[in-house]
């Protein structure tokens, strides 16, 4: 069992709950298994937070559950974390539907090389990457505002560097290697984050 996520989606759900905190008013969490909906609620603890379909402890006692069919918006703010093949496309109108004027929808999705990272779902649960995720938004009434990539090509080559370094008791290079992973790791670039880990997006209503 994963107690934490990854480090970059610890990164992409802290810079997604940092916008939608912005927002005033009712937050929702839409989330493709348990462990995600866990890890965006933490960040977004509040009494008027509804998280949907599925069942907490009782740490987020203040929390209402609910599945989706049952929500009732608008919401100021919305975090959908991991979309699935299966239900993607008929779930993001749903979401619009529930978004308040001026309200925000941030969506974390894996990318191409989110093969490095452990899984999370059941077998029969395909979360969709990013590349796969973007024709559904631009087909759709959202604006996307803004796009990062966490972990890329050029992040894990860097990484790869350091290990090597270190094997070779190398240090002074190792620590040249890291910084260089370090300065890369977040890339604010929507077309190149389909090579990336983890990637979140921002969006509002056009």
């Amino acid at each position: 069992m994963i107690g934490l996520p990854s480090l970059e989606y610890q990164h992409a759900f802290d810079l997604s709950a940092a916008r939608i905190g912005r927002e005033d008013g009712k937050k929702l969490v839409v989330a493709s298994n348990a462990f995600y909906a866990r890890e965006a609620i933490t960040r977004l603890r509040g009494p008027q937070l509804i998280a949907q379909g599925w069942q907490l402890d009782d740490t987020f006692a203040g929390v209402h559950v609910t599945t989706l069919a049952d929500v009732e918006g608008p919401f100021n703010g919305i975090i959908w974390s991991e979309p699935l093949r299966d239900t993607a496309a008929d779930t993001l109108p749903k979401l619009l539907d529930l978004l308040a004027p001026g309200g925000a929808l941030c969506v974390i999705s894996s990318g191409a090389l989110s093969r490095f990272l452990p899984p999370t779902h059941a077998e029969n649960q395909v979360p969709l990457k990013w590349a796969n995720i973007q024709p559904i938004l631009n087909a759709s009434s959202l604006k996307v505002e803004r796009a990062m990539g966490f972990h890329g090509v050029v992040s894990i080559a860097w990484s790869y560097g350091f290990r090597l370094m270190n094997a070779l008791n190398r240090l002074d290079l190792a620590d040249r290697c890291l910084y260089k992973m370090r300065s890369v790791y977040a890339v604010p670039d929507g077309r190149a984050c389909t090579l990336h880990t983890a990637i979140t997006v921002k969006g509002s209503p056009a």
